[in-house]
C-alpha cells in the first residue's frame, strides 16, 4: 500500500493548478487512459522521469499529443478537475 505524503500533495496539487491556470494541463478528462510500466518519460505535473518501477498513465486526447503522468500526479490531476467542476 502506499503512503501518502501530504506535503508533497499539497505542493503537487499547487503545480497542477498553476499548470491548469496557464493552459498546460488540460482542463478535461482525456478520451482514453493506458497504464503500465514506466517508461522514463517525464511527468506533465512535476516533470520527474516515470521510472520502470513506477506506475505511468498515459492520457490520450484526439486534439493534442498524448501526456504522461505518475499514479499520484494523476490522480491529484483529476481530483482538481473534479473540484473545479463544482
Amino acid at each position: 500500500m502506499l503512503s501518502f505524503d501530504l506535503p508533497f500533495d499539497g505542493r503537487v496539487a499547487e503545480m497542477i493548478r498553476h499548470k491548469l491556470d496557464a493552459g498546460i494541463l488540460p482542463a478535461e478528462a482525456a478520451a482514453l487512459v493506458w497504464s503500465g510500466h514506466g517508461t522514463g518519460q517525464p511527468c506533465v505535473v512535476c516533470d520527474q522521469p516515470i521510472v520502470g518501477a513506477q506506475t505511468e498513465y498515459e492520457a490520450q486526447y484526439d486534439d493534442r499529443p498524448a501526456i504522461r503522468f505518475h499514479f499520484r500526479c494523476h490522480r491529484l490531476w483529476r481530483e482538481e478537475l473534479r473540484r473545479r467542476d463544482h
